[in-house]
């Protein structure tokens, strides 16, 4: 049982969702949706004072293009494209849609995700309930309190701490599942061997399940993903090369700088500290964390991946330092919209998808009532 005060645990997730699969049959019979696939919006074209977006130009890889009018226009294309269309919009206005001041492409964010090292728990073999490991993998997720990092002036940061199965405890798994479904498996001779070769792991793991819990392991991995400080100098700008359509590809800059290294290092450091403390073993800080930090700056965004792009398209009440008011509205534009992880001010510790939604139904709302 965790000692560790209020610790929420990981809860096991539906699988990954597929748009296609699951939404084309009702995208097909839908009268209100039109999908076009394969068409890449490559330019919005605004008004001659670029107050309103009038069209926008679609392309196919095989040369046709067509344009596609609307009252109302949301852009929805992630953290790198949504500035890209923006800045490369450039008919009327010569710094791109919704870029007066200087700020499309600007606080270009990630999260700090780093392999942290280990969690070593005490020699004695232990068991869990099972009910503290529900999740698939056995991850736990912990996360510093309030006070603490004020205290510490440090950023936003979660631990997942997850135990890596053994191929030997693997394998009677396996075994286990095959014997209780009545059939033999064709991996037998294979299962069997490597649970010989790590027997001590095997034999662990049947004690517990006799005493009907989960195998506890001698050591845990930790990553830490954390907050990045918005800076505007971590941006993305047009670059001069070239795609298949013609569009002018971005050049990407992304530094971490020392508030986002020391966040992570401090996180870590007093998540060992408290382990100790309560007797529950001792953390190994690999110090591999710190080859995450790397200053980037390419010319070609498409051999990057920071993922959770965020900040390029920032939410501000005041025009000059953002692209986007409250209801993620472009500045300036009457009716283009911007939805997606790129409207972020922060870009906090959690993955972005729930904000993303919640944004994204703030936005139906808001078109919602200006047509009615």
């Amino acid at each position: 049982d965790s000692k560790i005060d209020g610790a929420p645990f990981i809860q096991s997730v539906e699988p990954d969702l597929r748009f296609g699969p699951r939404f084309e049959k009702g995208l097909r019979k839908s009268t209100s949706i039109s999908v076009y696939l394969n068409s890449n919006l490559v330019s919005l074209n605004t008004s001659s004072n670029g107050n309103n977006i009038e069209n926008v130009k679609i392309a196919t890889l095989d040369g046709n293009t067509f344009s596609v009018k609307a009252r109302q226009f949301i852009l929805a294309l992630g953290g790198i494209e949504n500035p890209r269309l923006l800045l490369a919009s450039n008919h009327v206005e010569a710094a791109g849609i919704g870029n007066r001041y200087d700020q499309v492409g600007r606080y270009f964010m990630g999260h700090t995700l780093a392999d942290m090292g280990q969690l070593l728990y005490s020699n004695e073999m232990n068991c869990f309930e099972k009910e503290l490991i529900s999740a698939p993998v056995g991850q736990l997720f912990f996360k510093l309190k309030d006070k603490i990092m004020q205290e510490e002036r440090l950023l936003n940061a979660g631990l997942w701490v997850y135990r890596e199965i053994s191929e030997g405890e693997m394998a009677f798994r396996n075994f286990r599942r095959d014997l209780i479904q009545g059939h033999v498996p064709d991996s037998l001779g294979e299962d069997l061997l490597k649970m010989s070769e790590d027997i001590g792991d095997v034999i662990d793991t049947v004690t517990c399940n006799i005493q009907g819990k989960r195998k506890r392991p001698s050591a845990w991995n930790f990553w830490l993903q954390g907050e990045q400080i918005p800076d505007p100098e971590n941006r993305v700008t047009l670059g001069e090369k070239k795609d298949a359509l013609g569009m002018r590809k971005l050049r990407v800059r992304m530094n971490y700088n020392e508030t986002d290294k020391r966040a992570v290092l401090r996180t870590a450091e007093i998540f060992g500290t408290e382990i100790t403390r309560l007797g529950l073993g001792r953390v190994r800080i690999t110090g591999e964390h710190l080859t995450s930090y790397v200053f980037k700056e390419h010319d070609d965004q498409s051999d990057l991946w920071f993922g959770h792009d965020m900040g390029t398209t920032r939410m501000t009440t005041d025009p000059k330092k953002g692209v986007v008011d409250e209801n993620c509205r472009v500045h300036g534009v009457n009716n283009l919209y911007v939805a997606g992880s790129s409207v972020f001010p922060t870009s906090g510790f959690a993955n972005p998808t729930m904000t993303i939604i919640a944004l994204a139904i703030r936005i139906a709302d808001n078109i919602k009532s200006r047509l009615n």
